[in-house]
């Protein structure tokens, strides 16, 4: 049986953005509470329709020595 790797979403998405700054900011705590606002006001106005803002996920890529498990929860983006 070949070894399985975990991994969680928010892990893989930060490995996979890293560029060659380790400063962690995104932007300022006022565009940071902006943002929070507005996803709270789509979230809030969503509610009759089942919307889920955030859902669990688990997918398994499976590799030549070894598997991939990637586990954890992901935010659905709407336009």
């Amino acid at each position: 049986m070949k070894p399985v790797i975990n991994i969680s979403v928010k892990s893989l998405v930060e490995f996979t953005l890293r560029s060659g700054n380790l400063e962690l900011s995104v932007g300022s705590v006022p565009d940071l509470v902006k943002a929070i606002k507005a996803h709270q006001k789509i979230q809030d106005s969503r509610k009759e329709d089942n919307y889920q803002s955030e859902v669990f996920l688990s997918y398994l890529v499976e590799g030549g020595d070894f598997d991939l498990k990637i586990r954890g929860r992901i935010v659905i983006k709407t336009i």
